[in-house]
């Protein structure tokens, strides 16, 4: 148990350094793309949501 919680907590880590660099092509871009990366966002998000969730399920 503590090992998946371990994990989860490596690639949440992961999760959050992508959406940093996300945010720094945001800024670089200077938001031509902004609907792709939107949805780019999201889909980072819905992937957290289901590594939050994930062990429950299993």
């Amino acid at each position: 148990m503590r090992q998946i919680v371990k994990e989860r907590d490596q690639l949440q880590a992961q999760m959050e350094a992508e959406a940093k660099n996300i945010d720094i092509l945001l800024s670089k871009m200077k938001y031509k793309n902004l609907s792709f990366l939107m949805i780019l966002l999201g889909f980072v998000m819905l992937v957290l949501g289901f590594l939050v969730r994930g062990p429950h399920l299993l």
